[in-house]
């Protein structure tokens, strides 16, 4: 019994001392690694915890020098057989010098799943493509399917597999690939699913849409009497249209809906349709299906240049003399051939205005006036020099 009582009493100082010198610690250790043991082939653990919180206590000496990688947690799942809900304890690994260890937390739930494979069709989205583009993209997939595993409720929300085709630049073939994604209804990608394989090939091919084709501009009635058209222009002068390719192969022009000049004596303008396509074409640009219009009316008659009209000078200020550069100017004038015949040099006149102006060398466009029935077209110069300066007194004045 003595000695009995030294050995315990031997033990419990050894221990008191060395507790002292190496009392016990407690150290937190965030952030530690939940690894879920492997469930049999059919089930499949939904959203597990990826880390737990561990505290670890045990003589400081060990804990303060502990490696965190030294530190993990698992969840044994050798008693799930079947989908449902567990409650898991979570098993933490530690260094023999460790006295005790506690998770935090010390359970979790876990929902188990039947694991579904199922096939899906495999959609091809376009990225950059929309109804006003002007270029036809065809992509071919290397597979026409896909297969999706996961859990049966994440299944169950797959309502597409698609792969996205990012093209640009003109017309080509090439090769891509591009990572097949499920989406839900609401067109959200779905976590937590596997689609094999998890890259597709894909030839694209990138041609030009549509044929542009020249816009004819349509009018009805006739002008004012002694008024001609002079010329009909649309904006855009051409368009492009869309339909069976052994329908636009033929078409080299589309009119415009008629526009009515009955009694016009100045120009026309109008914003008008295409109209009178074949069936089953369609104007893709503009995607109005409009195009501007301009109908110039001008006089009946005889073009004709008149050439070396003098330019004169109205409204100077007291005092001020003014000279032109050039001091002709010719014209181009549209009239009936019997008033071109009659026109004589004081027929027209060509007038710089000074008024206003001062000493100087000044930029002005000459105005010209001509008679009834005569039509001034252009003039060339269409501006002159006008040089004003002092006016200079006669000697003896």
């Amino acid at each position: 019994m003595r000695l009995a009582a030294s050995v315990g009493l031997a033990l419990i100082l050894w221990a008191w001392v060395t507790t002292l010198r190496d009392p016990e610690t407690t150290r937190s250790f965030s952030g530690v690694p939940l690894q879920v043991a492997d469930l049999q082939d059919d089930l499949v653990a939904l959203d597990p915890p990826d880390e737990v919180q561990v505290r670890a206590t045990g003589p400081r000496s060990a804990i303060e020098t502990m490696p965190s990688s030294s530190v993990s947690a698992s969840l044994d799942m050798s008693k799930v057989t079947e989908p449902g809900t567990y409650e898991i304890e979570v098993e933490v690994n530690a260094p023999e010098s460790v006295w005790r260890t506690r998770s935090s937390p010390a359970t979790v739930d876990i929902i188990v799943e039947a694991a579904i494979t199922t096939s899906f069709p495999l959609d091809v989205d376009v990225h950059d493509l929309d109804a006003s583009s002007l270029r036809t993209v065809n992509v071919e997939p290397d597979l026409d399917e896909v297969t999706v595993a996961g859990p049966s409720s994440l299944i169950d929300q797959v309502d597409r597999v698609v792969m996205t085709i990012e093209t640009s630049g003109g017309s080509r073939t090439y090769q891509t690939t591009a990572p097949p994604v499920a989406f839900d209804a609401a067109g959200v990608a779905i976590e937590g699913v596997t689609v094999q394989p998890g890259v597709v090939a894909a030839t694209v091919t990138v041609a030009a849409r549509g044929k542009s084709v020249a816009v004819l501009v349509s009018t009805e009635g006739s002008p004012a009497s002694g008024f001609e058209v002079v010329n009909r222009t649309a904006n855009p002068v051409s368009v492009i249209v869309e339909g069976p390719e052994e329908v636009i192969d033929q078409m080299i022009a589309v009119s415009t809906e008629s526009i009515d000049i009955s009694g016009a004596s100045s120009s026309v303008s109008a914003t008008v349709p295409i109209v009178g396509l074949p069936a089953g074409v369609t104007v893709i640009q503009p995607q109005s299906g409009q195009v501007d219009v301009l109908i110039q009316i001008g006089q009946q008659g005889v073009r004709q240049s008149l050439t070396g009209l003098e330019i004169d000078i109205s409204n100077l200020g007291p005092g001020l003399q003014g000279e032109v550069n050039p001091t002709e100017l010719t014209i181009e004038v549209v009239a009936p051939e019997e008033v071109l015949s009659a026109l004589t040099v004081e027929s027209i006149q060509v007038i710089v205005d000074a008024n206003g102006l001062g000493e100087g060398v000044h930029t002005v466009t000459p105005m010209v006036i001509v008679p009834a029935q005569v039509q001034w077209i252009s003039a060339n110069p269409i501006e002159v020099e006008l040089t004003i300066s002092a006016a200079s007194t006669p000697a003896g004045a």
